[in-house]
């Protein structure tokens, strides 16, 4: 509730999935300062839509640009739990020149996959001060004229489940456009 202000009125970001969510840890799952977490079981696969809307009366705010950040996309050892992020429609990707995440594009969906371990500690605690093994492991999707936008997060097998962590801000500003093109 109240995620923004826009045009002098107060949004809220609804999240829905596809009904298949499984989490392996269900407290985590919701806000954590800036940032939203989803918590996904290794080995599952969830589709997540973001639909903004007006907070008083429920209807849907067509946004000019708005830029959805995911970060942490990193893995457990031996590369259980490999992250993947997957969407559709934004109008290209942006990573930084020292990703560690492989990227393929089809059509106008964007796929982003991690390839390093990682843990809890190097998690970033702000999304407007990274350090570069942290803007390493974000990718930032920006869209316009929406006012819902979709993404796919997948797991490999592995132990228990992974945070995905997102913000609605641009936060890999300064990096490669579209590395898949």
């Amino acid at each position: 509730g109240n995620a923004a202000v826009v045009n002098g009125k107060a949004v809220d970001l609804v999240l829905t999935t596809d009904g298949t969510f499984t989490t392996s840890k269900p407290s985590k799952n919701g806000k954590s300062g800036a940032f939203g977490i989803l918590n996904v079981k290794c080995g599952t696969s969830l589709s997540v839509t973001m639909k903004v809307v007006d907070s008083e009366t429920g209807a849907p705010v067509v946004l000019d640009a708005v830029a959805l950040t995911w970060f942490d996309l990193d893995e457990g050892k031996k590369q259980k739990g490999r992250a993947t992020v997957t969407s559709c429609g934004s109008t290209g990707a942006i990573v930084s020149q020292n990703t560690e995440l492989t990227s393929k594009r089809e059509g106008d969906c964007h796929s982003f996959t991690s390839s390093v371990a990682g843990t809890g500690k190097d998690n970033p605690k702000s999304p407007h001060n990274l350090d570069s093994v942290q803007i390493s492991r974000s990718v930032t999707l920006p869209f316009k004229g929406v006012s819902e936008f979709s993404s796919t997060l997948s797991l490999a097998k592995g132990f228990k489940g992974r945070n995905f962590m997102f913000a609605l801000e641009p936060s890999v500003a300064c990096g490669l456009q579209n590395p898949s093109e």
